[in-house]
């Protein structure tokens, strides 16, 4: 007797492992990409508010055929901590609501689960094809809930599904990412759900799968948060005269913080006539003095106004110039060069000249 009971329980043993005998799949990863203030789900698209669905659906093999069953969800929310290739770490939330099953189409029926008592209550449950069902829960909180729906072929036993697509929603990344250095951060977590079924023998039973998910974040924090431009000498060009010549020079600092991946933007307008305009008014040789704008620091274009007129070469990129960041991509620290030169002495008369002119700074234009 002592030797059957062995043998019964070493049989149940084995019976076992089989069943959770790990099946055949792909692990799902969500790329995000934040650049800036714009957060993009690269292989996700939006399912129902804020929740995201994965557009690569997870494949499983190897699951016991049925001609009856109904699925699950758990809705629960986890602390992730992402790690950067940089050293640095990020802490977020990701909120699982449910799954999308996919059967592959198979032709298959519907109607009213009546297994009441197995879960706390019932999804919110929609057929997004004819071949795919989505569970998932909305209400506050971690909760679990049945499909209210059945699935059904009378005809035929088979493989449920396929497929599987976790839906999720994940807390807001830019506050998460908020001082972190430009870089990808990534955490590989692992998430469970469970189907009912019944078995060849008609006995109502279920299962509990598991998917691993990686969240994997590119991060490039193009930024701008504050922006000071003055001029030493309050932008006067105080005049320099020679025998026969005469000319002046200003400049304006400009000091961004933030983050630039790739420098910062100026827009200038390319329409119009920098020239000083003398107090009296007029449209005399006398009356107005051009001038020149240059950025000797500018990596695309340092010449940026030439004798009152937008370089053809800034003219032709809708006049954004970009001034470079150094090795710390947090600032932006650069000098914008106004003046006039070579005018003779009876090009100008006596009295006060002024302009004014408009820059557009952002991180990207």
């Amino acid at each position: 007797m002592r030797t059957a009971s062995k043998a019964f329980w070493m049989v149940k043993a084995i019976v076992a492992s089989i069943l959770c005998a790990p099946l055949w799949l792909h692990a799902a990863t969500l790329n995000i990409t934040v650049q800036g203030d714009s957060v993009t789900y690269e292989n996700a698209n939006t399912f129902s508010g804020d929740i995201y669905r994965v557009t690569s659906a997870q494949s499983y093999a190897g699951l016991e055929p049925t001609n009856r069953w109904f699925p699950s969800a758990t809705k629960t929310t986890q602390t992730l901590t992402l790690n950067g290739l940089n050293g640095e770490t990020v802490s977020t939330n990701m909120t699982l609501h449910g799954f999308e099953y996919d059967w592959g189409g198979v032709s298959l029926t519907s109607s009213a689960n009546t297994n009441t008592g197995l879960e706390p209550g019932f999804c919110t449950t929609s057929s997004t094809s004819s071949s795919t069902l989505a569970v998932y829960s909305t209400s506050s909180g971690d909760t679990t809930c049945a499909s209210s729906i059945e699935l059904n072929n009378a005809a035929a036993f088979q493989t449920p599904f396929f497929f599987v697509r976790p839906l999720f929603s994940v807390d807001d990344l830019m506050t998460a990412l908020s001082g972190k250095p430009e870089g990808t951060y990534s955490a590989t977590f692992h998430v469970s759900f469970k189907y009912y079924y019944y078995n060849q023998q008609s006995v109502l039973t279920y299962r509990t799968l598991s998917m691993p998910i990686t969240l994997m974040v590119t991060y490039m924090p193009n930024i701008l948060r504050s922006l000071n431009v003055y001029s030493p000498d309050a932008g006067v060009m105080e005049p320099e005269y020679t025998p026969s010549n005469v000319k002046g020079q200003t400049s304006y600092k400009v000091e961004a913080t933030g983050y630039f991946n790739n420098g910062l933007k100026m827009q200038f307008d390319t329409s119009k006539d920098y020239q000083l305009m003398h107090e009296g008014g007029g449209n005399g040789a006398t009356d107005k003095i051009p001038y020149y704008i240059t950025c000797s620091t500018c990596s695309d274009y340092q010449q940026i106004v030439v004798d009152g007129t937008v370089t053809t070469a800034v003219g032709a990129n809708s006049g954004v110039v970009t001034a470079p960041t150094g090795a710390d991509k947090s600032t932006v620290n650069y000098e914008l060069t106004i003046g006039y030169e070579n005018r003779t002495i009876d090009q100008v008369k006596t009295g006060q000249y002024s302009d004014s002119f408009t820059v557009l700074f952002a991180v990207d234009l």
